[in-house]
C-alpha cells in the first residue's frame, strides 16, 4: 500500500458548552422562586388579619388595636366600607348607652375623639352627630328644676360652685355643615373639635347658604358653672404647608355670644394679616357665669375662592 504523505487528517469541529445557558436558565428560576415566594409572605401577612378580627377590637373598645389591623389588611389610607359600617353603628350604640345610663359622659365624648382619630372621612356627619346627641342629653339632665324646699324645716340646697379657672370641655357644631377632608390632605377634618384641640394648622370650618357664612354656630361646653371674662379666638384656616388656604377661607367677622342664662353680647374680630397671626384676646363688656357659650357668626370676612364658609382655627375663654 502506497503511502500518501501529502493527506492531512480534518479537526473535528469542538462542541459547543451549554454550560452558560443552563446556568442563566436557574437564574431566573431562583429568581422567580424568590417572587414568588415574597408575594405568597406578603399575601400571607394580609390573609393573617380577618375583618372579624378588626370587629373583635372594635367592640372590646381596642380602638388603637383595631386601626392598626385595618392598616395591616387594607393599606393606609383606605377605607373600607364594612369598617365604617361597623363604627357607625358603634356611635349610635354609644348614644343609646349614655342615654340609658351604661357610660358616663367623659367615657363617651373620649370614645368618640378616639374614632375620629382614625381619620376616616365618612365618618365625620355620624360623629357629628352622636357627639351632638351625647352633649345635648348631658345638657338636659344637668339643667333640672330646682327642688320645692321648705325653708322651716329644711336647709337650703347647696349652689353649684363656680370655677374661676373656665375650661372647654368639648364643642359641636351647631349650624353649618361641616366640610369634608381637603383636597391636599386626604386624613384632615373640620368638626368642632379641632377648634379646641390646640393646634393653629388644624380648624373648624363649615359652609353655609349665605355669604360671609352668616348663621353659621358653634357651642363650646365648659362642663360645669364657669366664671368668664374674656375669649381668645385663632381666625381663619391655618393650615401652615398651605398658606393659600388661608385668604381662600373666610373669616369670622362679627360675632355674638349667647350664655347658658340666655344673655348675649356680640363683638368684632379682626382679619388676620397672615396665617402666621396667632390668637385675638377680646374681653367681655362684663364677666358672665355660664355653663356653655354659643358663637354665632353675624358676618364674615370672604374669602378669595370660598364665599360661603367660615373657618376657626382656636378658641379658648378666661
Amino acid at each position: 500500500m502506497e503511502n500518501n504523505m501529502g493527506f492531512q487528517p480534518q479537526p473535528q469541529p469542538q462542541k459547543k458548552s451549554n454550560k452558560p445557558v443552563i446556568i442563566a436558565l436557574c437564574v431566573i428560576i431562583t429568581l422567580l422562586i424568590a417572587v414568588i415566594g415574597v408575594v405568597g409572605v406578603f399575601v400571607a401577612y394580609k390573609n393573617s388579619v380577618s375583618y372579624e378580627d378588626i370587629v373583635v377590637a372594635l367592640e372590646n373598645g381596642k380602638y388603637t388595636e383595631a386601626c392598626s389591623l385595618y392598616e395591616k389588611k387594607y393599606g393606609y389610607g383606605n377605607t373600607d366600607n364594612e369598617l365604617t359600617g361597623a363604627l357607625e353603628d358603634r356611635l349610635i350604640a354609644l348614644e343609646d348607652e349614655f342615654v340609658n345610663g351604661e357610660v358616663t359622659y367623659n367615657k363617651a365624648i373620649k370614645e368618640i375623639e378616639t374614632i375620629r382619630e382614625m381619620g376616616i372621612k365618612k365618618l365625620q356627619e355620624a360623629l357629628d352627630k352622636a357627639e351632638g346627641t351625647i352633649v345635648a342629653a348631658e345638657e338636659s339632665t344637668t339643667k333640672k328644676e330646682a327642688p320645692q324646699v321648705n325653708l322651716v324645716t329644711e336647709p337650703l340646697p347647696e349652689v353649684p360652685p363656680v370655677s374661676r379657672s373656665p375650661y372647654i370641655k368639648s364643642a359641636t357644631t351647631l349650624n353649618g355643615t361641616v366640610l369634608g377632608a381637603s383636597d391636599v390632605n386626604a386624613a384632615r377634618s373640620f368638626g368642632a373639635n379641632k377648634a379646641i384641640d390646640g393646634y393653629f394648622d388644624s380648624c373648624w370650618c363649615v359652609n353655609t347658604a349665605n355669604a360671609g357664612a352668616a348663621g353659621a354656630s358653634i357651642r363650646f361646653d365648659l362642663g360645669q358653672r364657669s366664671l368668664v371674662t374674656g375669649i381668645m379666638l385663632v381666625n381663619g384656616n391655618l393650615y401652615h404647608s398651605y398658606d393659600g388656604l388661608f385668604h381662600k377661607n373666610g373669616q369670622i367677622e362679627s360675632f355674638t355670644l349667647t350664655f347658658s342664662d340666655g344673655t348675649k353680647q356680640s363683638f368684632y374680630a379682626d382679619f388676620n394679616s397672615s396665617a402666621s397671626d396667632g390668637y385675638q384676646t377680646i374681653y367681655l363688656d362684663y364677666p358672665v357665669e355660664t355653663d356653655y357659650i354659643t358663637l354665632t357668626v353675624d358676618s364674615g370676612y370672604v374669602g378669595t375662592s370660598y364665599t360661603t364658609n367660615v373657618c376657626l382655627g382656636e378658641f379658648k375663654v378666661f
